[in-house]
C-alpha cells in the first residue's frame, strides 16, 4: 500500500497560476437550481451605458460597475451591444458560503443562447471588506439568476480570485445576472489544513476539531465511520482520513490509464508529472448542487460530499483528464475548445473505468438538455458533456483514436483539427455529424437523443402550421405533427427558403430499413415532402405522427441559418350529389397566413369533367352526366400541384372487332365458365340489343363485388356486312384493378397480374348465332388471346370453350386497336 505521510502546513496559500491551465469539471450541475440561494431581485439602481463588441475580432471590453469582458477572437460571427448594471448589497449567507459582490446584470439584446461558440471571460469586482487579502483563490464561485425559476444557480466551470485587483473571473457562454460567493473556513471555524503526498499527487484538505465530537463539517471529508461502508476500504494510516486515502488511490489508478494512452499511430499521448512537481488536488466544500469536482489551472478541486467510491473514481478520472490535457492547452486554449475538453474527459473516464455500454450511455447523458440543439462546439454545459457520445461514435465508425489524435495534433481549434483528421475524398466532419444526428434522433443509435420536443396536433380546425426554425452550425432542430382526422389525408411539408443545408424526415408508417432512407437532401422551393393517408382516426398511433428534423452540418458559425417550414394537410372535400351537379366544400381551416389551396377538380368514374381547375372559392359544379348514384369524386389541388384524394385514372382504348357469322342473327349467346377467377365480378355478360335495322348496340359496367366500385366500362355498336358482324367501340379500365376479370371480357389465362392495357388479355364477348337448329346442339367457341408487344397486339394461342345446350357460337377472327 502507498504511504500518505501527513503533516500540518501553516499558512498554506496557492496563488493564481496564470501560466498554468485547467478546465471546469464534469461534476458541476450546469444549471441545477439551488433553493438556498434566495430569490432577491432588487431593481437596478443605475442606467448602464451600451458598449459594442465585435465577437469575431475579440478584445477586452470595459463596462459600467467595474465589469470587464475578455472576448477571444472568433467567439461568434456578429457584433453585440452589451450593458452592465449592479444592484443589491453583498454579505448574505448561502449555506456556508458568503455573497461577496453586488448582483451584476450583463445583457445583450442581440445574442441568443448558443451564439457564443467560445466562452467569454467575465471579471466582477468583490467587496474588499468581506474578503481577506490572503484568501484562497480556489474558494470562489459564481451564481447566475434563473429568471424562469426565480432561483440562483451555480455557474459550472472555472472561477478564480486575484488578490491584487480583488476581483473574480469566470467563463460563461451567455449573459445574465451574476454574483460572487466565497466558500472558505476561517480561523474561528476551528479548521486545520493538511497535505498528504503520494507518488504523483499532493492532496490538500481541511479537518475540524468539531469532528472529534461527532459533528459533520462542510469543509472536511467524512469520518472513517461514515465513509467505510461506501468506500474502497483503504486504511493504511490512522492519521489519514480513509476518504483521502481512497482518493489518492483513485487518482493514481486514473493516472496509470492516462499514461498508457496512445494515438492511432501508437505514440504516447501524455507524460508523467515531474517527481518534484506533484499534481495538486484540493478536497473541500463545493457549494454547487450535486457538484463532485472541477479543475482550475491544472489544480483539481474535489468535493467532500461524494456518495461512494464509484462517484469518487468518476470524479477523479474526469478531473485528471483536464489536468493531463493541460500538457497541450493554454488556459485560453482550453476555454476556446471547452466542448472538446469536456467531451474527451467524459469519453476517457468511461474507458478508464471500463464502463459497459449501458453505464456509458447513462454517464454521457446525465447532462444533455441542449445537446444537438446548440452547436456541437458551443460553450453550453447542457451539451458539451454529452458530446462524448459523438466522439465515441466517431471512433467506432473510423476505428481510430480520434480524440487522442486531435489533442496530440494541438490545433488552435479542435473542431478544425477534427475535420482535418476526418476529411477524405468522399467524406468530412459534416457528413459524419449528419449521419450521427440522424441515427441518434431516430433510434438507430442507442443514445437516442430526444430532438423532437414538441408535437403539434392537426385536425380539421387546425389543418396547417408554419414553423420558423433557427438552426445554427453543427446543430439540429426537430418537431412533430400528429394527425387526427376522420378520413385519409395528404400531408404536405415544404419551404420557400433556398438555403436549407440538410433536411430529413421520418414517419413510422414508412417501411424504413436504413437511416439513409429518411434523408431529403437540399430541401428548397422545388422539393416537397408528401405523406399519403396521414393521420386517420382508428389507425395505429405510430402512423399518425410525422417527425421532421432539420440539420445544419456546416462547420462555421457564419453559416447559421434561419428558415421557415410550412406544413398542411389536404382533406377530401365534403360533397353532396344531385341530378346534374355536385355541391362541395373543403371542410377544413388552416393556420393564419396559410392559403395552400389552388382549386378543385371533379371526376366521374375516373374521368375528369371540368376543363380547367375550379377556383378555390368554388362550391358546386354542374354537368348533365352527374346523377344521384354516380361515381363522383371531388379533389382538391394545392399550390405545389398535389391533388387529393387520389383518383384512379382510367385507360381508354378505341377498338373494333370483326366477327365471322355462320348462321342467322336470331339470338345472342351468353356463355361463361364457372371458375373462382371470375366469381369476384358481378354481371359478367354484356347485354346486346339488335335494332330493327340490324344494328347492334351495347354498353355495360363491371362492378367489383369486393369493393362495389366500377372496374371496367365497355360500349360499342356493330353492323352486319356480308354476313359478318363488324363491331367498334370504347372500353375504359380502372388502373386500380388488381383482380382477374371474367372470362367474357378480359379473362387472363395466366391468372397473374392486373387487367391493364399493356398486359396479356383475351376477349370473347360478342357471340352471335343465326343457326336454325342452334337449340339442339352443344355450342363451342374459340377465344383468341392477345399480348401488347412493340406497340401492337399479337395473337396468343386460342382457347376453345363449349357451351352445353346453348346455341353455336361465333369465332372471333379479328381484334385490333384502332
Amino acid at each position: 500500500m502507498r504511504e500518505f505521510p501527513k503533516y500540518l502546513v501553516s499558512g498554506l496559500s496557492i496563488g493564481v497560476l496564470l501560466a498554468a491551465t485547467g478546465c471546469g469539471g464534469g461534476g458541476g450541475s450546469g444549471g441545477s437550481g439551488s433553493a438556498d440561494g434566495g430569490n432577491t431581485t432588487p431593481p437596478p439602481v443605475t442606467v448602464p451605458e451600451t458598449t459594442n463588441a465585435d465577437l469575431a475580432l475579440g478584445g477586452t471590453v470595459y463596462l459600467d460597475e467595474g465589469v470587464i469582458l475578455n472576448i477571444q477572437e472568433g467567439s461568434g460571427n456578429k457584433g453585440a451591444s452589451i450593458t452592465a448594471k449592479s444592484s443589491g448589497e453583498p454579505g448574505a449567507m448561502v449555506g456556508v458560503s458568503r455573497v461577496v459582490s453586488s448582483e451584476f446584470d450583463i445583457e445583450s439584446t442581440s445574442l441568443n443562447r448558443g451564439d457564443l461558440t467560445v466562452p467569454i471571460l467575465v471579471t466582477l469586482p468583490v467587496s474588499a471588506s468581506l474578503v481577506s487579502t490572503d484568501a484562497d483563490p480556489m474558494s470562489f464561485d459564481v451564481q447566475v439568476f434563473n429568471t424562469d425559476s426565480g432561483e440562483w444557480e451555480w455557474v459550472d466551470g472555472w472561477s478564480f480570485y486575484d488578490s491584487d485587483t480583488q476581483d473574480v473571473s469566470f467563463w460563461t457562454g451567455h449573459f445574465s445576472r451574476y454574483r460572487v460567493l466565497h466558500s472558505e473556513p476561517s480561523d474561528r471555524d476551528n479548521y486545520e489544513r493538511y497535505r498528504v503526498n503520494s507518488s504523483n499527487f499532493s492532496v490538500i484538505y481541511y479537518e475540524s476539531s468539531a469532528q472529534i465530537f461527532g459533528a459533520d463539517s462542510s469543509y472536511a471529508p467524512p469520518t472513517d465511520a461514515q465513509w467505510k461502508p461506501v468506500g474502497r476500504g483503504i486504511d493504511t494510516s490512522a492519521d489519514i482520513s480513509n476518504y483521502i486515502e481512497d482518493l489518492g488511490e483513485a487518482l493514481e489508478d486514473s493516472l496509470a490509464y492516462y499514461l498508457g494512452m496512445t494515438t492511432s499511430d501508437g505514440k504516447k499521448l501524455f507524460s508523467a508529472p515531474a517527481a518534484d512537481d506533484p499534481l495538486q488536488a484540493y478536497v473541500t466544500y463545493l457549494p454547487k448542487k450535486d457538484s463532485s469536482g472541477e479543475s482550475k489551472f491544472g489544480i483539481m478541486r474535489i468535493a467532500t460530499s461524494l456518495d461512494n467510491y464509484s462517484e469518487m473514481t468518476k470524479t477523479a478520472t474526469h478531473e485528471l483528464a483536464h489536468v493531463m490535457s493541460n500538457q497541450y492547452y493554454s488556459v485560453f486554449g482550453a476555454a476556446y475548445n471547452r466542448w472538446f475538453f469536456e467531451a474527451t474527459a467524459d469519453l476517457w473516464t468511461s474507458r478508464a473505468l471500463k464502463m459497459n455500454r449501458d453505464e456509458q450511455r447513462l454517464f454521457f447523458s446525465r447532462l444533455m438538455s441542449t445537446y444537438l440543439k446548440v452547436p456541437l462546439n458551443a460553450s453550453d454545459e447542457g451539451s458539451y458533456y454529452a458530446a462524448a457520445d459523438f466522439l465515441y461514435w466517431l471512433e467506432k465508425e473510423t476505428g481510430k483514436s480520434i480524440a487522442a489524435d486531435v489533442v496530440a495534433a494541438d490545433y488552435a481549434k479542435d473542431l478544425t483539427g477534427l475535420n482535418t483528421l476526418l476529411t477524405s475524398a468522399t467524406t468530412d466532419l459534416s457528413d459524419y455529424y449528419t449521419e450521427y444526428v440522424l441515427q441518434a434522433s431516430m433510434g438507430k443509435h442507442d443514445l437516442n437523443v430526444p430532438l423532437v420536443e414538441r408535437v403539434k396536433a392537426l385536425d380539421q380546425y387546425t389543418a396547417g402550421s408554419i414553423e420558423k426554425v433557427d438552426v445554427r452550425h453543427l446543430s439540429a432542430h426537430g418537431f412533430g405533427l400528429r394527425g387526427n382526422f376522420d378520413v385519409d389525408t395528404l400531408l404536405v411539408v415544404s419551404t420557400e427558403d433556398a438555403d436549407v443545408k440538410t433536411f430529413s424526415y421520418l414517419t413510422s408508417g414508412l417501411p424504413v430499413s436504413d437511416v439513409a432512407d429518411y434523408k431529403e437532401a437540399e430541401l428548397n422551393q422545388e422539393s416537397t415532402i408528401v405523406i399519403e393517408n396521414f393521420g386517420k382516426k382508428g389507425t395505429a398511433t405510430a402512423n399518425n405522427t410525422f417527425y421532421q428534423i432539420a440539420i445544419n452540418a456546416t462547420l462555421a458559425d457564419s453559416d447559421d441559418i434561419s428558415y421557415t417550414f410550412e406544413s398542411y394537410v389536404l382533406v377530401p372535400p365534403l360533397m353532396q350529389l344531385s341530378e346534374g351537379g355536385v355541391d362541395f366544400t373543403s371542410g377544413v381551416e388552416y393556420a393564419a397566413g396559410q392559403a395552400p389551396l389552388l382549386g378543385f377538380n371533379v371526376y366521374l368514374s375516373g374521368q375528369k369533367l371540368n376543363a380547367g381547375l375550379l377556383p378555390p372559392d368554388s362550391h358546386d359544379f354542374k354537368h348533365a352526366s352527374i346523377h344521384t348514384g354516380s361515381d363522383v369524386t371531388v379533389t382538391v389541388v394545392d399550390k405545389k400541384g398535389n391533388e387529393w384524394p387520389k383518383v384512379n385514372s382510367v385507360v381508354a382504348t378505341n377498338w373494333e372487332m370483326l366477327v365471322d357469322l355462320s348462321a342467322s342473327a336470331d339470338d345472342i349467346i351468353r356463355c361463361s365458365r364457372s371458375e373462382s377467377s371470375v366469381s369476384q365480378i358481378s354481371s359478367a355478360w354484356i347485354p346486346i340489343t339488335v335494332d330493327s335495322d340490324g344494328k347492334v348496340r351495347f354498353s355495360h359496367d363491371w362492378v367489383g363485388a369486393y369493393n362495389g366500385k366500377q372496374q371496367l366500362h365497355i360500349e360499342g355498336t356493330g353492323t352486319y356486312v356480308d354476313e359478318k358482324l363488324r363491331v367498334s367501340g370504347r372500353w375504359t379500365l380502372d388502373e386500380s384493378v388488381s383482380m382477374v376479370l371474367g372470362s367474357v371480357v378480359g379473362y387472363q389465362r395466366s391468372n397473374v397480374g392486373s387487367f391493364t392495357l399493356g398486359g396479356h388479355f383475351t376477349l370473347g364477348t360478342f357471340l352471335h348465332d343465326r343457326s336454325e337448329n342452334s337449340a339442339e346442339a352443344d355450342a363451342s367457341y374459340t377465344v383468341y388471346g392477345y399480348d401488347w408487344i412493340d406497340n401492337e397486339y399479337v395473337a396468343a394461342d386460342p382457347v376453345n370453350y363449349t357451351c352445353n345446350n346453348q346455341h353455336p357460337v361465333i369465332d372471333i377472327t379479328d381484334f385490333r386497336q384502332k
